[in-house]
């Protein structure tokens, strides 16, 4: 079981986590970073997956 103070440290970082997303989701991207939006979307979703294992 998480302790309370860790458990609300990692809500504000999925609270972060979940802002910083929806900022990545408006942005318009240039086909030519096309790659680099996708791995920065893809890395978004690792650090989601590796909050759910903390959780």
């Amino acid at each position: 079981m998480l302790s309370n103070s860790k458990s609300k440290y990692l809500d504000s970082l999925l609270k972060r986590l979940d802002e910083i997303e929806a900022e990545v989701n408006k942005m318009k991207m240039p086909l030519s970073f096309a790659d680099q939006f996708y791995v920065l979307r893809d890395h978004i979703g690792f650090v989601r997956q590796r909050y759910a294992k903390n959780t």
